[in-house]
């Protein structure tokens, strides 16, 4: 059993891809992400790092990791798993984290404390969910509609705040940072009443789905159903282009959320987790 790193995207999803594939929705991030190194070379700022663990030939599992974000690894062997880890001690490359199905991010997040005496803390415990029909009906009063130029400094302040409500304020300056060119590509959309009372984005288009993310409305709007009604209208939106699936996020500490999009029609997929790693104290 080996480890292959890849040098760029476009080398790593001719082996990945159709493996990725066969479970796409959870595949989601490392699909999405890879499409992104892949069609816009230019905007890569840091050496990614690709990787696939083979067996004899046969693909056992993949990675991604991004310096400085965190790993995120696919399912695979608890053997492949031991292997990655060892591949990275021994190449000096540093992880700060891992993110992937729970039960594999838990073993690897135990042979890194075996081997470093690194802890590991939840940053965020989350369930994927995708949605191939939606059974949302009745929505409530207003319209659906792509964000315009002139409300960034309305939906880059939702952003934010939608960052800091989930617990990953170090993910403020890149989700506010994405608004402008969102916006020009008419992938951010917003629920209107006489004002804007919510909005989400599209991101991550894969073969089969795209990653509905972002979905925000502020506190004195909520429980009027605008969220839901935004959701359901946009997840259709994305069925009718021809899409199978639509997935998503969820962050499970908010019940509210994860009611709000089963609702919808979508249906859980896997547990994930995000994990930090920190040295004992």
């Amino acid at each position: 059993m080996h480890v292959i790193r890849h040098s760029t995207a476009a080398e790593f999803l001719p082996r990945a891809k159709s493996w990725l594939e066969t479970a796409e929705a959870e595949n989601n991030l490392i699909l999405g992400i890879c499409k992104y190194f892949e069609t816009n070379p230019e905007r890569i700022n840091v050496a990614p790092y690709f990787f696939t663990i083979q067996d004899a030939g046969t693909l056992l599992g993949t990675a991604l990791m991004a310096p400085p974000r965190n790993l995120i690894i696919t399912r695979m062997p608890e053997s492949a798993l031991a292997t990655l880890a060892a591949y990275f001690l021994e190449n000096a490359i540093t992880v700060p984290g891992v993110v992937g199905p729970k039960d594999v991010t838990r073993l690897f997040a135990d042979y890194w404390k075996n081997q470093t005496g690194k802890l590991s803390r939840l940053r965020m415990s989350q369930r994927i969910y995708a949605c191939d029909q939606v059974v949302v009906r009745i929505y409530s009063p207003g319209r659906f509609r792509p964000a315009i130029e002139g409300e960034e400094g309305l939906l880059t302040h939702w952003a934010a705040d939608f960052c800091r409500e989930g617990g990953i304020q170090d993910e403020v300056a890149d989700t506010i940072a994405r608004i402008p060119n969102q916006i020009a590509r008419r992938s951010l959309y917003v629920w209107e009443t006489d004002q804007v009372v919510s909005m989400a984005a599209v991101q991550r288009e894969t073969a089969h789905g795209i990653a509905i993310s972002l979905v925000y409305t502020p506190p004195l709007l909520r429980k009027q159903g605008y969220a839901t009604s935004c959701v359901a209208t946009l997840t259709q939106r994305m069925l009718d282009t021809g899409k199978k699936f639509c997935c998503l996020y969820t962050d499970l500490t908010n019940p509210t959320s994860n009611a709000i999009y089963q609702k919808i029609g979508y249906e859980p997929v896997c547990d994930s987790e995000d994990l930090v790693f920190e040295q004992h104290p």
